[in-house]
């Protein structure tokens, strides 16, 4: 089967756990649980849902029958106009840092353009993500502010300020419920002077005119070469917990028809950004793409060291890591019924950023076609890893000592 673009709507409020165990209410006399559930839904959300889907649709098949099932999203869709997540790097300039305490391999930071505040939305309109892939995404929404100091003297600052917010998108929605008995389904009882038995849990809501865009492709049932398609995704189907029902509706809109692939005009040394607009894990290296460290087992320590921040992929030749902008870590975890709990996870936020140096064209494009909305990251299949790719000028200047960044 191949890959069908949907918009999913949801019927009512959805639940989306991460790590966060249930937290108390210490403002409420009688301690109420609360549960975490209004963030919004990672890539691994879509795709268990969509393969218990699929499994519920399929008869006499098993989680293994569905091999090449992939999925991209889920991203906000308002009124038509598809929104991706806010790079992390967004109006900033990026600088050749010398004698700091950057980790290995990298040798460029990333530096605000303009000190003060920012009021930046956690997600963008494709048009502006585009200016930002142009890179003219430096001082766009600035704007002026009056405060008053303590003195009552009025102050003119200089504002980052997006003309729409999150809030536009989607909100949190608490509710009140009763805990309830696993083995017979009754309200259950709570010994202590000050447990209620109830329970806060926090829902996302999306608001009026806003539905989840998403790509799936359900491929084939088993690794047979002649194995028959899978079916198309149900109508409808849960996702999250709390027995939350999407349905979808195809779409035209298209991701990869709205970003291709970035060409490159020059020759030379080429710096190509790739910046991620879903979380990535790399279990064995942290932060640091698993592919940028040589994991051959017939090299020494030292070898290993010296080639920290390689692209090891094949053609890439020439191609180093050399400067990152992350986000703090997505923790997440789960439930199997086979094992128990899930080990907690550790995933680099999406609108991360990573900055490699080519040596020529030839490598720069070697790259770009390696990672432009490519899967390069565990857990690839269930939409983790997935980036765009844009080329960059750092500035290799070295700032001097007092240098305002605004009037460079």
């Amino acid at each position: 089967m191949t890959e069908r673009k949907y918009e999913l709507k949801p019927r009512d409020v959805l639940f989306f756990r991460d790590a966060r165990p249930m937290d108390a209410d210490k403002a409420m006399k009688d301690v109420r649980n609360i549960g975490h559930g209004a963030i919004w839904p990672r890539p691994d959300h879509l795709f268990k849902g969509v393969i218990h889907a699929l499994l519920k649709e399929t008869p006499d098949v098993t989680f293994g029958d569905f091999p090449s099932l992939k999925v991209v999203g889920p991203y906000p869709v308002k009124d038509g106009t598809l929104y991706l997540p806010r790079p992390l790097d967004w109006d900033m300039l990026i600088e050749l840092c010398t004698g700091t305490d950057l980790p290995e391999p990298l040798e460029y930071g990333f530096i605000d353009h303009i000190d003060g505040k920012k009021k930046y939305p956690a997600w963008i309109t494709v048009d502006d993500y585009a200016k930002y892939l142009r890179g003219e995404d430096r001082g766009h929404y600035d704007t002026e502010e009056t405060e008053v100091d303590d003195n009552g003297k009025k102050i003119a600052r200089k504002v980052v300020k997006f003309p729409y917010s999150d809030g536009e998108l989607f909100g949190v929605e608490p509710r009140i419920g009763t805990t309830l008995d696993s083995v017979t389904g009754a309200s259950k009882r709570i010994n202590g002077k000050h447990a209620s038995g109830q329970y806060q849990g926090e829902y996302l809501r999306l608001k009026k005119n806003v539905s989840m865009w998403c790509a799936v492709d359900t491929g084939k049932i088993g690794m047979k070469a002649d194995a028959q398609d899978a079916p198309e995704v149900p109508r409808s189907f849960v996702m999250g917990g709390q027995n939350g029902i999407v349905t979808h509706c195809e779409t035209d809109i298209d991701l990869a028809a709205r970003f291709p692939r970035p060409k490159v005009e020059t020759d030379g040394e080429i710096f190509v950004r790739w910046t991620l607009i879903a979380p990535a894990l790399f279990q064995q290296t942290g932060w640091l793409p698993g592919w940028c460290r040589d994991s051959r087992k017939d090299i020494n320590e030292e070898e290993r060291k010296m080639s920290l921040g390689k692209v090891m992929f094949p053609d890439c030749e020439g191609c180093s890591l050399v400067g990152a902008c992350t986000g703090k870590p997505i923790y997440f975890s789960g439930w199997d019924m086979a094992i128990g709990i899930k080990p907690t996870m550790f995933a680099v936020p999406q609108g991360s950023v990573y900055l490699f140096r080519c040596e020529n064209k030839a490598s720069a494009e070697a790259l770009i076609n390696k990672l432009h909305l490519q899967r390069k990251s565990d857990l690839g299949p269930q939409g983790f890893g997935i980036g765009l790719c844009s080329i960059v000028k750092p500035d290799t200047r070295l700032p001097a000592e007092g240098q305002d960044h605004e009037n460079q």
